[in-house]
């Protein structure tokens, strides 16, 4: 996957954006899937990615706005987040936009690869030996080790008082792309049919001008 740069106009937020990310209940109607993840993964940063709305069959569009949300607190299975950075010079109701986060252990688990554009200074997987052979030899899958979102929702992003709400259901929707059981960033994705789910992410755009491919 190939970047660009795209000449445009650009300015930082003036006003705070801020996210809550609504995690399902490990004692819920999930409980069978999410039981444990939160004692086993969490979600390190966000960001909030914008780029123009288009023809829905679009399927590639370069970013052009990009907000890092970083945690503030996580009480009773709520993340709370501030975001800064950059936001395009287009019209507010032109402004589209997903959500990416970047998920981690919190403690050793089976782990997957790192097949993702990976930042260690965030995730930290090499420092906290989770990666290491004898750690993951010892390891075996567990079906209560994932983690799922509930709801999302973004004040702010389209101008003082704008909420944004991204309503995730349970965790069975969109199969099983709403269930999340590995370290990587994940995108979220939303069909008009079964709603809101998430894909791995391949890179993870610090700044604009790369471009977001869909492929669900």
């Amino acid at each position: 996957m190939h970047g660009f740069i795209v000449l445009l106009a650009v300015s930082t937020t003036s006003a705070l954006v801020t996210m809550k990310i609504e995690m399902q209940d490990p004692n819920g109607e999930c409980k069978k899937y999410v039981e444990q993840g939160l004692d086993y993964l969490e979600i390190k940063y966000a960001r909030i990615l914008m780029f123009e709305n288009a023809d829905k069959k679009q399927l590639s569009r370069p970013i052009l706005g990009n907000l890092v949300c970083n945690p503030d607190k996580f009480k009773d299975n709520i993340y709370h987040f501030k975001c800064d950075g950059i936001m395009a010079r287009i019209p507010k109701n032109r402004i589209g936009h997903s959500i990416s986060i970047a998920v981690a252990p919190k403690k050793q688990m089976m782990l997957g690869p790192i097949d993702y554009r990976y930042q260690e200074e965030s995730m930290k997987l090499v420092e906290n030996g989770f990666l290491g052979v004898d750690a993951l030899n010892s390891q075996s899958f567990q079906p209560n080790q994932h983690i799922s979102v509930k709801n999302i929702t973004i004040y702010d992003l389209k101008g003082p008082g704008s909420i944004l709400d991204h309503d995730f259901n349970n965790c069975q929707g969109f199969w099983p792309k709403r269930l999340i059981g590995d370290h990587g960033v994940y995108m979220s994705v939303q069909s008009k049919s079964l709603g809101y789910g998430w894909l791995r992410m391949y890179f993870d755009p610090s700044g604009i001008g790369e471009e977001m491919v869909w492929i669900v």
